[in-house]
This record gives structure tokens, C-alpha cells and sequence, in this order.
């Protein structure tokens, strides 16, 4: 019977849709709000600096044959030709199987046709025609633009071979340039959800040679290629789905505080995601429930089900029990700015560079929306200050505070219509005082002081996912 209700939770949690938390909750006691400075104050002092890697979800290799097509060793044998968009990813109406005798049906359609409207010719084999034949394909090889030295080539992995991979976004060549487009999957195994890093990319690669529609020197192709787009994540593994859901809602009552870049939106149904109202930013950071989106994409997509099979049981209650932060990196300057990594070439970021990263990126992420041990620990003095001293307690300030936060979440998290709200709510105010309250230090400090005095749940949340974070990035030991 309790196995029974805690199977329908889990799939209720699954299912729900994750709203902005900012629901009022029981004051915490001065005892908690102790507890909680305390674990702020820890986390301040063990502050990580470096990390001992970066785990990614997505990385989008090239490797410039014009330039090093020759150095590593590089050969194509298997590659589709003269595809017209090969970036797309592969897509035919029917597997090759199912075309080889579409074909070959069409084609003895065409013999029988052509023996019955015309005349049966015999003659003798000229093996003169066939020399001069084969002098004539030669010079249409020669004719072949050269893999290393032209930018007209387009080819593709094959569909046949694309559609049996889990992980593989797409291998194709074009603008001369050998592109590999991997994730997370495709080093997945019994038990491990997967991703790429410096630990196994040689790995990834040797497994990317197995398909045997090109060939490389590993080695080499690592020590010249470049990164044209990555997705840096973090998995963070909870004792159960529930934690997992109450962790997700107590993030999503920081999430507010990132108002004056970024716009907030839902990943999927159970998870948040932080957009760069930039057009041109090419930065999106996500926080999901992975077995929420593991279930999701099991009702659509064969591949996804296919996974399932490649991680086992075992992958499958780990992903229950996982939170993903993920960042996509989708231009030079933002990968260099994000991990740290030096400009001299602005526009080419080497592969190892990226691997040898050793920025702490997640942790710095949550600066986005003040969710730092600094931060927390300024707030949490604020609270625990007005709790010992009465006088040091101003209910005008705080219902302030309120109100604030419901104009916020009433105008959608943007302190921009927030603004037009209040103008058009009040047309007397002026135009200092409509600053003052929709700058973006007062809005954060608002926001803040609303959670840490009614939300303790969300801030003790948050203190337990920075600690992780933390343990994280120091533990070389961390995996999958």
C-alpha cells in the first residue's frame, strides 16, 4: 500500500507544473534563523576559487581540414556527399531499408518497361569502351574538389548509421570545416546518466571512429580543434522525487531576482530557465528535474526510450533523484567570459582550453540572481537583528516589501512593465521615485529581505544547494 502511494507521488511530481514560489510560509524561530547565518558563514569561508573540472551536456566540436585535415590524419569513407544544408540533422522519409527496396522495385519497374518497348540488342563486350570508361571516372576523381584545400564540400553522416546513435546530434563537413556534435548520452552508460569532459572526450572521440565513416588521430584532433558552442552542467543527486520537487520551488523563489537581464520562463513542466533579454547574449541557463524530463520525452521520442535501456534501472532512479543545472554557451565571447578563458584568438576557443577549465561556473551562475553565501549571510544578519531588537523593526518597510513583490510577480518579474504599471497606477508620482523603486539594488534587496523574512524554507534550500555546489567543484571524485 505504501509503495502503491508513493508511486502515484512520484508521478503526480512528474507531472506538475513548477510556479515562481513565493507563497508565504510559517516564520522560522530565532533558532533557525541562527542555524542558517551559521551554515552562510561556513560556506563564505570554504568560498571555491577553481574547480577540478567542467562537465558538459553538448559540446559542438570543428576541426579546420584546410588547416589540419592533413596533420591528423583525417579521412572521409563514409560520409554522405553534396548535402545541401548538412547542419541539419539527418531526416529521410523511410529507413535505408525500406528505400533499397523502394528502389529496387522502381528499378525492375524501369527493366521490364524498357525490355517491352524495345528491341533486344546482343553484342559482344568492348573492352576498349571499358578502358576508356574507366580513363574517364578516373579524371572525374581527379576533377573531386581536395578535402583540405575546398570549401565547397558538403557532406553528412548517413542517416542509416545516424539514427541507430544515442547522444549524436550530427557529423557533417562544411565551409571546410569537419564538425562533431555530441551530448551528454552518448557516454552514457548502466547506472551513469553521462557527459563529456577532459576524463573521457578521448573516449567520446574513439567512439565517434567506431562508427567507421571517417577516420582521425585522436590525439592530434583534440590538440587542434575548436568549440563553436557547449553546454556546461551540474548534477546534483537528493535522497527522493519529493526533495527534488522542493528543491526546484525554493529555487524558483530567487529566480525574481534577476529581473533587469533576464526573463523567466518555465523548462518544460518541471524546471526554470533564466533568458538574456539580450537578443545577441547567447547565454540560457536552465534548472530541470531530469527524470521529469527523462519521462517527458519517453512518450515521444524512440531515442529517448532508447536511452532509458542504455542507463538501465539504475540510470533511471538516479535520474529521479537529480536536479540538472545547465548552461548553454552559444557564441566565442560568452564561452571565454564563462570559463574563464583567454581572448588572443576572438574568434576561435580550442577544445582544450574548454576541457581545462577550471572556473567554478554553476556557483558563479547564482550571482546572477544573488544567490550567494554573501548575500544570504547580509540578509540573514538583517533578520536575526530585527528578531533581538524590536526597535530595529519597521512595518511600513515591510509591508513595502510586500507589496513590491506582488507588483513584481503581478507584472510578470520585469521591473520595465512594473514600472509602466506604477506610471499608469500613479501619474502623480515622479520620476525619482519610480527609479529609486525599480533599481535594481533595491529590487534585489526587497526581494531578499521578503524571502529570508517569509520564505526560511527557500533560504535553508538554497544554503543546502550552494554546499553541493561547493562539494562539487572540490571533489575530484565527483561523477556522474
Amino acid at each position: 500500500m505504501k509503495e502503491t502511494k508513493k508511486i502515484k507521488a512520484e508521478e503526480n511530481i512528474l507531472e506538475a507544473t513548477n510556479d515562481f514560489d513565493l507563497e508565504k510560509e510559517k516564520l522560522a524561530p530565532p533558532s533557525t534563523i541562527k542555524t542558517q547565518l551559521k551554515k552562510a558563514q561556513s560556506l563564505l569561508d570554504s568560498d571555491v576559487k577553481f574547480a577540478k573540472r567542467n562537465n558538459f551536456d553538448r559540446l559542438k566540436i570543428a576541426l579546420n581540414l584546410l588547416l589540419y585535415g592533413e596533420a591528423v590524419g583525417f579521412e572521409d569513407f563514409g560520409l554522405d556527399e553534396d548535402v545541401e544544408e548538412p547542419y541539419k540533422r539527418p531526416s529521410y522519409p523511410y529507413d535505408k531499408d525500406e528505400c533499397d527496396a523502394f528502389s529496387f522495385e522502381a528499378e525492375e519497374e524501369e527493366e521490364e518497361e524498357e525490355e517491352e518497348n524495345s528491341d533486344f540488342i546482343d553484342f559482344e563486350f568492348d573492352t576498349e569502351e571499358l578502358e576508356k570508361y574507366e580513363e574517364m571516372m578516373e579524371l572525374k576523381k581527379l576533377e573531386r574538389p581536395n578535402l583540405f584545400t575546398s570549401r565547397k564540400i558538403k557532406r553528412r553522416i548517413p542517416y542509416v548509421i545516424y539514427k541507430e546513435q544515442i547522444g549524436l546530434n550530427n557529423i557533417y563537413i562544411q565551409n571546410g570545416l569537419f564538425i562533431i556534435d555530441i551530448t551528454g548520452k552518448w557516454m552514457a552508460e548502466n547506472g551513469v546518466l553521462g557527459s563529456l569532459q577532459k576524463d573521457n572526450i578521448h573516449q567520446a572521440l574513439q567512439k565517434v571512429l567506431e562508427l567507421q565513416v571517417v577516420t582521425f588521430n585522436v590525439n592530434l584532433f583534440i590538440k587542434y580543434a575548436q568549440i563553436f558552442l557547449c553546454d556546461v552542467c551540474v548534477d546534483v543527486e537528493f535522497a527522493s522525487v519529493e526533495k527534488c520537487k522542493k528543491v526546484l520551488c525554493g529555487i524558483s523563489s530567487f529566480f525574481p531576482l534577476a529581473t533587469n537581464k533576464y526573463g523567466i520562463k518555465k523548462y518544460g513542466r518541471q524546471g526554470l530557465m533564466l533568458i538574456p533579454k539580450a537578443k545577441k547574449k547567447g547565454y540560457l541557463l536552465s534548472v530541470y528535474h531530469k527524470g521529469a524530463e527523462l519521462q517527458f520525452h519517453c512518450k515521444r521520442l524512440t531515442k529517448a526510450e532508447a536511452y532509458t535501456l542504455v542507463i538501465g534501472k539504475k540510470g533511471q532512479e538516479l535520474a529521479k533523484q537529480t536536479i540538472r543545472f545547465e548552461i548553454k554557451l552559444k557564441n566565442f565571447d560568452i564561452i571565454r567570459k564563462t570559463l574563464n578563458l583567454s581572448d588572443i584568438k576572438k574568434n576561435y576557443v580550442p577544445l582544450i582550453d574548454v576541457l581545462d577549465s577550471t572556473a567554478p561556473v554553476m556557483l558563479k551562475e547564482f550571482e546572477n540572481f544573488s544567490g550567494t553565501a554573501e548575500k544570504l549571510s547580509e540578509c540573514l544578519t538583517w533578520r536575526k537583528n530585527i528578531i533581538e531588537d524590536d526597535s530595529k523593526f519597521s512595518l511600513i518597510e515591510m509591508l513595502a516589501i510586500e507589496r513590491f513583490v506582488l507588483l513584481l510577480k503581478e507584472n510578470c518579474y520585469d521591473l520595465q512593465i512594473l514600472k509602466s504599471h506604477l506610471i499608469t497606477e500613479y501619474p502623480q508620482a515622479k520620476e525619482s521615485e519610480l527609479e529609486k523603486i525599480n533599481a535594481l539594488a533595491n529590487a534585489r534587496k526587497n526581494i531578499l529581505e521578503f524571502l529570508t523574512y517569509h520564505k526560511p524554507k527557500s533560504i535553508t534550500i538554497l544554503l543546502d544547494v550552494i554546499r553541493r555546489l561547493q562539494k562539487y567543484y572540490v571533489d575530484s571524485e565527483t561523477t556522474e
